[in-house]
């Protein structure tokens, strides 16, 4: 049962916490406190992390691993009598899980946005209502929106994955053992 959803975000930037390297510590410890306040909330038994990916934006995801620890750290200090299960999955994992994938009629669709003419294009947009390729950006927001009939904007990407990520963990995906 999905029983809250949405985003902790710290509105400022991370070059406002101070100098870098310390900055990312900093702000990490601020993140991972409003998410220690929803475990405090919900007192869950099993908490699910996204794993992070390695290749993509070396910055972003070296933020992500400071807020995993500072969470960890979290847990493990104020939590430890009753600490909860983590987990780590994997992005392909639980995508594969819930079978998010483009269809062929996205495959056709991102075809003739990427090389059709203009007039093409135009009239799918027009149909569609498309700004762009259909990415798993978009794959993710749908399934929220089929499964919960949850309406979230294309910026609220993280949300939907973490949505995802909880219902594959719930249909026993396949979790990272830390090998």
């Amino acid at each position: 049962m999905l029983k809250e959803w949405g985003n902790i975000e710290e509105k400022r930037k991370t070059k406002e916490f101070g100098s870098y390297p310390w900055s990312f510590t900093k702000m990490s410890q601020e993140v991972a406190r409003g998410i220690f306040g929803l475990v405090e909330k919900f007192s869950p038994q099993q908490i699910v992390i996204e794993n992070t990916v390695a290749g993509r934006n070396r910055d972003s995801q070296r933020q992500l691993e400071f807020i995993h620890y500072a969470l960890l750290d979290l847990i493990n200090k104020s939590l430890a009598e009753s600490r909860p299960e983590v987990y780590y999955v994997s992005p392909g994992i639980w995508r594969n899980k819930l079978q998010i994938k483009l269809t062929a009629e996205d495959k056709q669709d991102n075809k003739i946005l990427r090389r059709g003419t203009k007039e093409q294009k135009r009239l799918l947009k027009d149909k569609k209502n498309l700004r762009g390729i259909i990415s798993k950006k978009h794959l993710a927001i749908r399934y929220v929106h089929n499964k919960y009939n949850i309406n979230l904007k294309v910026k609220q990407d993280d949300v939907a994955d973490a949505i995802c990520l909880g219902d594959a963990f719930l249909l026993n995906c396949k979790v990272d053992q830390g090998e």
